[in-house]
């Protein structure tokens, strides 16, 4: 009876201290987010493309293993809807098999995860965001649903320019 009762409130204190040092949150993801250190640049250099999934969702490798991330700010044509294949093609276009990549997060230096685990980010290859590109092809609005972009200035211009060429998602509208 001792033995349970020393183990209980020794698991108490463990989590008491736990949640005060910040290290468990009662609304922590699910899914591990990587951290990012003060003195860290706010973006990730060291990522290669190993795919791209669909029009808005690639996957990339570092060190540490491969990630899915899916695109900021676009939301390209499902599997099955009108634009899927166009979308995707563009997106393979911007982001080949082997390209040295970027990731940038809305909140520089905060990485953030969607619902299915992907990492959310502006993905940069050779100097080109490709969200803005994936939108200045027609194939995706500018997403705003969760607010404007850090790249609200280019992705306005990207997304007008789509519309007045009628691109994509734009053609016959």
């Amino acid at each position: 009876m001792m033995r349970s009762r020393g183990w209980a409130a020794g698991l108490a204190v463990g989590l008491a201290v736990g949640f005060a040092a910040g290290r468990w949150s009662a609304t922590a993801p699910s899914v591990p987010v990587p951290r990012i250190t003060a003195g860290h640049a706010p973006v990730s250099d060291d990522w290669t493309v190993v795919r791209v999934i669909d029009g808005d969702t690639l996957v990339v490798r570092s060190v540490a293993g491969e990630e899915h991330v899916r695109l900021r700010a676009v939301n390209t044509p499902e599997r099955g809807q009108s634009g899927f294949e166009e979308a995707t093609e563009v997106l393979r276009g911007l982001a080949r098999a082997g390209a040295a990549a970027r990731l940038e997060y809305e909140k520089p230096g905060v990485p953030e995860r969607d619902r299915y685990g992907r990492i959310l980010a502006y993905v940069v290859i050779g100097g080109v965001n490709t969200s803005v590109e994936v939108a200045r092809s027609g194939w995706s609005e500018y997403e705003t649903r969760y607010g404007p972009s850090r790249f609200d200035v280019q992705m306005q211009e990207a997304e007008r320019e789509a519309r007045g060429a009628n691109r994509g998602v734009w053609a016959g509208r």
